[in-house]
Formats: C-alpha cells, structure tokens, sequence
C-alpha cells in the first residue's frame, strides 16, 4: 500500500509551497497517511464552526470561498476536472 500511496500522491504533495525544502522522508510520511475524498461541483467542505482536525490537497478542480458580511462563510467545490492517469 505504501508504494501505491507514494506513486499517486507524491508528485502532488512534494509541490505544494508548505512542503518546500522538506526532506523526501518527511513528505513519504504525509503521503502514507493520505486518502482521497471526492466532491461534486456545489458541495460545500467547509463551514464556519466547523471544527478543523484535516488538511484537504486539491488535486484536481476549483475551489470558490463564500463570503457574507466580507467574512469567509464556506468553502464549496466550483469545478472538478478528472485528469487521466497512466498506471
């Protein structure tokens, strides 16, 4: 499982900007620990009051931030692109 895990996710996690300059045995240590979760288009991730205790990597899609009042409300999926994979 670890070795499928390193081949999906870890040519997207080593370029996230958070990640730069850590080492290849650290980010194997997020990559292992990684499972997807997919959205639709209009599906709200988050809300205020929610309770954070996840990091969420998008890897493929759109994010759009909901404003009320000029406060961030919610966080929905505006746009999901599957991008073909070789294995």
């Amino acid at each position: 499982m670890r070795d499928i895990s390193q081949t999906l996710y870890f040519p997207n996690i080593v370029n996230v900007p958070l990640f730069k300059g850590c080492s290849t045995e650290f980010i194997n240590q997020i990559v292992i620990k990684l499972h997807e979760e997919f959205f639709v288009p209009g599906e709200v991730i988050m809300e205020p009051g929610n309770v954070v205790d996840q990091i969420y990597f998008v890897c493929h899609g759109v994010l759009v931030g909901m404003l009320q009042d000029g406060k961030m409300c919610s966080l929905m999926i505006l746009k999901f692109k599957m991008q073909p994979t070789m294995l």
